[in-house]
């Protein structure tokens, strides 16, 4: 290890068994590069065999989903095929009703949709496609153009991409976004569990320690697939 990641290794050292179970640190600076793993896969024998932590570790990459995904669809803006001060029901014609129709594509991306920050969509829907009808349906939680982070933009985000693009989300994705950025380890999930870290324990719908399927439940219940969380990936 060179001195370049020696502060980060002090604080994932003193992370481990108190905060979490595993994590790789990778520091970039002045063209000098670090990786440094620390702790185990996953000490719940119940959730599969455990593993030393490696800088080839997978994790469930939750809401870095949502960076993706806005430059997936800034790759269509790019193109033209897509304006960002569009109308966002344009893009997700269920998304109508009220003042919905002056909410922009730009708001939804930013932040200031006026939507409200995250649903139990999981509990009511049976299908990916249901997932994102709900979002589109639920009533704007706040003024439009006051900052409130959210999901619901980035859920309904999954199916206005692959509608524009005439493919499946996960495939856009790859083709856009990930292939250019040669990150050949990111992928959305379900992922080979001996590769992951366990994240937490689920104790509402799975009932188990998660371990290579993402945390978040409305993406779980799209598959695995969504344009709010679901990547899986490694810290290089």
């Amino acid at each position: 290890m060179t001195d370049v990641a020696a502060p980060a290794k002090r604080i994932v050292d003193e992370a481990i068994g108190s905060l979490c179970t595993a994590a790789v640190v990778r520091v970039e600076r002045r063209g000098a590069v670090d990786t440094y793993a620390a702790g185990t896969l996953c000490p719940d024998p119940s959730a599969g065999p455990d593993a030393p932590c490696t800088a080839a570790s997978l994790f469930d990459l939750a809401s870095l989903t949502k960076l993706a995904t806005t430059a997936l669809v800034l790759s269509f803006v790019r193109e033209q095929q897509l304006e960002l001060d569009m109308p966002f029901r344009e893009l997700v014609p269920d998304f109508r009703g009220g003042n919905k129709d002056r909410v922009t594509l730009r708001q939804v991306l930013t932040h200031t949709a006026g939507l409200a920050w995250w649903k139990s969509f999981w509990k009511e829907a049976s299908t990916p496609d249901e997932v994102v009808w709900l979002a589109a349906r639920e009533p704007l939680a706040q003024d439009i153009g006051e900052f409130r982070y959210s999901d619901l933009g980035y859920i309904m985000l999954t199916a206005g991409v692959a509608r524009v693009a005439g493919e499946p989300f996960r495939s856009v994705m790859r083709e856009r976004v990930l292939d250019v950025v040669e990150a050949r380890t990111c992928e959305f999930g379900p992922r080979p569990a001996q590769e992951c870290a366990a994240t937490e324990e689920d104790t509402e719908w799975r009932r188990k320690r998660l371990r290579g399927e993402v945390h978040d439940e409305n993406a779980y219940a799209m598959g695995g697939v969504s344009g709010h969380a679901g990547l899986f990936g490694t810290a290089a």
